[in-house]
C-alpha cells in the first residue's frame, strides 16, 4: 500500500511537471497542498463569447489515478455551457476522454480540453449535456449570448470580490 501511494504522488508530481512545461496560456492550476488527487484551478477567456470570464474549476483525480477513470473538473459556479452540467457544474469529458489510459492521457490535456470548451463552442454542440444551452445556441444565438454575458459578468465578479478559503 505504502509503495503505491508513493508511487502515485511520483506520477501525480511528474503530470504537474507536464502541465507546467505545456504552458497553457490563460489557465492555472495547483495541486492542493493537503491531497495531491485535487488541483485548484483559473481559467481566464481572452475572447470569444465568454471574453472576459473568470472561473474557477477543481480537479478530482481519482483514487487509482493514473488508472481507471479519467479524472472530474467541477466548476465552482454556474457556468451556462452545453458540456457543463447544469445541475453539478462538472464538465462532461467523456467525448473528449472517451477511456481514460495510463500513459496516453494526461492532465495537460484535460486542462487544454478546460481551455478548448470556451473557445470553441460550436463543435462542443454534438456532445452536449446541458440540452437548454445546446438548443438556445442552434436555435436563438442572441439569447445563447445574452445568457453567457449574465454568466460571465456575474460569475467572474464573485470570484475577484469573494475568493474561495480553499487550500
Amino acid at each position: 500500500m505504502f509503495y503505491k501511494t508513493v508511487h502515485q504522488e511520483y506520477i501525480i508530481l511528474a503530470e504537474y511537471k507536464m502541465v507546467v512545461s505545456e504552458n497553457i496560456k490563460s489557465i492555472y492550476v495547483i495541486p492542493s497542498k493537503e491531497n495531491s488527487f485535487v488541483w485548484f484551478g483559473v481559467i481566464f477567456v481572452r475572447s470569444g463569447l465568454y471574453e472576459d470570464g473568470i472561473f474557477r474549476f477543481t480537479i478530482s483525480l481519482p483514487d487509482s489515478f493514473p488508472d481507471g477513470e479519467h479524472p472530474k473538473v467541477v466548476f465552482q459556479s454556474e457556468i451556462f455551457h452545453p458540456v457543463i452540467h447544469a445541475d453539478n457544474n462538472q464538465l462532461d469529458l467523456s467525448s473528449g476522454f472517451p477511456t481514460w489510459t495510463r500513459g496516453e492521457q494526461h492532465i495537460w490535456q484535460v486542462i487544454k480540453y478546460v481551455h478548448w470548451i470556451f473557445y470553441n463552442v460550436e463543435n462542443s454542440i454534438e456532445h452536449a449535456v446541458n440540452r437548454e444551452a445546446a438548443n438556445l445556441y442552434t436555435e436563438n444565438l442572441d439569447t445563447f449570448k445574452e445568457r453567457v454575458k449574465e454568466c460571465v459578468k456575474k460569475k467572474s465578479r464573485a470570484v475577484i470580490y469573494a475568493p474561495s478559503n480553499e487550500r
